[in-house]
């Protein structure tokens, strides 16, 4: 019949939350990808503009990182669907921790007052990775 009940107002409201917060998520989501792909254009800008092996070599282990968190990340997302199939059975995984890679100790620039300040923290402050006998492979490219 025409009438509506209180469990099919609730279902229906419901559903608009629902949609409404994968709006939300969607537009996060979006948002952020857009950001992320923003930082990368900046580093690569500012690796190019100075011509530093360095700059490169630290944004790649950043990426590269990454890259094999997102990769475990799916594989566990896959793994749980699959268990989730075929019943509920205890399962417990690593968690991603956020490692720093070696950087500046000092805190790059807010804001943008030209290359002189990035040049000033980058030559001044930077730590770079070394071999075993604590002989850096990149303190060619940070004289330049």
């Amino acid at each position: 019949e025409g009438s509506t009940t209180a469990s099919d107002l609730a279902a229906h409201y419901e559903g608009l939350v629902l949609r409404s917060e994968d709006r939300l998520r969607r537009r996060l989501w979006d948002y952020l990808v857009d950001q992320m792909n923003r930082v990368v254009d900046e580093l690569y800008d500012i690796a190019e503009a100075h011509s530093n092996l360095w700059l490169c070599h630290d944004a790649i282990a950043t990426l590269e990182k990454a890259i094999r968190d997102f990769h475990a990340l799916s594989e566990r997302v896959q793994l749980q669907r699959e268990y989730e199939r075929e019943g509920p059975f205890p399962m417990a995984w690593d968690v991603r921790t956020a490692s720093p890679i070696l950087r500046s100790q000092t805190p790059p620039p807010t804001h943008q007052k030209g290359a002189a300040k990035i040049d000033a923290t980058l030559e001044e402050d930077a730590i770079l990775p070394t071999d075993h006998l604590g002989n850096s492979e990149y303190e060619d490219e940070m004289a330049s």
